[in-house]
């Protein structure tokens, strides 16, 4: 799957995704303010079997998956980067503010 896009004057493009588009759906995207890393939340789009949410970050030079969180079944987060360094995204139970280490 080939998702490209345009920031500001920064072309970025995402090669392969590290999940099957197939049988996930994109819930979320978010972008860091610098546009150099993206965030992603999936889940399921079957109503059977056990495929977790999660929730991915990739860098947008290359595609290279810099953070994953696998989360519970039907969370259906948001994803939102407040800052460079910090993504914020909900469990179901609690919404939790991480520093991504580049």
């Amino acid at each position: 799957m080939t998702a490209d896009g345009l920031a500001g004057s920064r072309r970025f493009a995402i090669r392969r995704l590290p999940f099957s588009s197939a049988s996930l759906s994109i819930n979320s995207v978010a972008v860091t303010p610098s546009a150099d890393l993206i965030a992603i939340s999936v889940a399921s789009r079957l109503n059977i079997g056990r495929i977790k949410d999660a929730v991915y970050v990739l860098r947008a030079l290359d595609g290279a998956e810099v953070f994953r969180q696998y989360l519970p079944l039907y969370t259906r987060t948001q994803v939102l980067f407040p800052t460079n360094e910090t993504l914020l995204y909900s469990t179901g139970e609690k919404t939790l503010l991480v520093r991504i280490v580049r």
